[in-house]
């Protein structure tokens, strides 16, 4: 009798699984991707760039480089071969086209065909959409198109001229906090869809990557303090959930009245970035479950997931060390990376995957 009641019980939450998330949710582990690669990378000198925070390789052959201080431009590119200056771009300052600080959205790029990239100025929480021919080829001034997000957006990709996909940073995934959208089209000719009047603050907690395929029929989100990835259609309608494989849960307090913040001690972290191909993504994952808060983890190595556009699972890479910025060739032979070298300089690495 008591295994019935065992037995019983073990439908009825399985039952109340599937009501939750139909068919929608996957649970993997490490054995779940096909096949599991261990990988050492190659340093790749750039010692012709002078003061750099991070490297991304864009079209095989180009060398985008993110200044750690702007002298006078925060943005350089560079012949990745020959290790020379093509030009540089977003220059400091607070005029209309200029940046108080300026990164690189490469979650938001196609490494295939994308001839689009959008600079980030955190300061002044602004987008600056650029025509990358453009900024190669006019080696001078130009204008890029200028978007301002809501102010509650941090993480966001474009999905045409008008609209945005943005990750709403007052979500949290608990009732107990606000109770607001998540993914939401932000339309810049029109405004924001919607009036926020949340109680909480929880920008330090939340946050994804948004990617978008090359037919816009696919949005994934890669979640920041989660090992969760989501899938949506054009329409954000949401297809899939993928958990695992650690399975991590934020413990969550209050400081301050309304701040929330994690667990005292405690720290955790899902995918650290990604990067896309027609064909596939490639996310940093960190897998940080609750680890102590004063503990580095930047000397800890990282895996690399690879994933389709559905949600298919690809192949697992155990990296030889901690990435923070991640790039990948055209025909996804090589990943490149940004770590920190034995001084905690950093520098450029290659892995090959094939």
């Amino acid at each position: 009798m008591k295994k019935v009641k065992v037995l019983l019980l073990l439908i009825v939450v399985c039952s109340c699984s599937d009501y939750k998330h139909g068919n929608k949710l996957l649970e993997i582990d490490r054995n779940s991707f096909s096949d599991a690669i261990k990988l050492t990378g190659e340093k790749i000198i750039t010692d012709k760039v002078f003061a750099p925070f991070s490297f991304h390789v864009l079209r095989d052959s180009i060398l985008f480089v993110e200044n750690k201080e702007a002298y006078p431009f925060y943005l350089g590119i560079y012949n990745l071969i020959t290790g020379e200056k093509i030009t540089e771009f977003a220059k400091r300052g607070r005029g209309p086209f200029e940046f108080l600080s300026a990164g690189f959205t490469s979650y938001a790029y196609n490494y295939n065909n994308s001839n689009n990239i959008l600079i980030r100025d955190i300061v002044q929480h602004k987008i600056s959409e650029y025509n990358f021919d453009s900024v190669i080829y006019m080696m001078g001034p130009y204008k890029p198109k200028l978007v301002k997000l809501p102010f509650y957006v941090e993480y966001f990709s474009r999905y045409d001229s008008s609209r945005y996909v943005c990750y709403n940073s007052y979500f949290l995934d608990s009732k107990r906090f606000n109770d607001v959208k998540k993914i939401f089209f932000y339309n810049i000719n029109e405004g924001s869809p919607f009036e926020l009047n949340c109680k909480y603050w929880t920008a330090n907690v939340s946050g994804g990557y948004i990617s978008i395929s090359p037919d816009k029929s696919r949005i994934i989100v890669s979640h920041l303090h989660e090992d969760k990835i989501e899938v949506y259609d054009k329409n954000l309608e949401l297809l899939k959930i993928i958990i695992g494989p650690d399975f991590i849960k934020p413990e969550y307090s209050l400081e301050y009245g309304d701040q929330v913040s994690f667990k005292p001690g405690k720290r955790y972290r899902g995918y650290k970035t990604s990067c896309h191909t027609d064909n596939s993504l490639y996310m940093i994952y960190l897998g940080l479950n609750g680890t102590d808060s004063k503990e580095s983890y930047y000397n800890k190595p990282v895996e690399v997931f690879q994933f389709d556009w559905n949600g298919g699972l690809g192949n697992r890479y155990i990296l030889d060390r901690y990435l923070f910025r991640l790039s990948i060739s055209s025909d996804e032979k090589y990943l490149y990376g940004t770590s920190y070298d034995s001084i905690g300089e950093p520098e450029l690495v290659r892995y090959s995957l094939k």
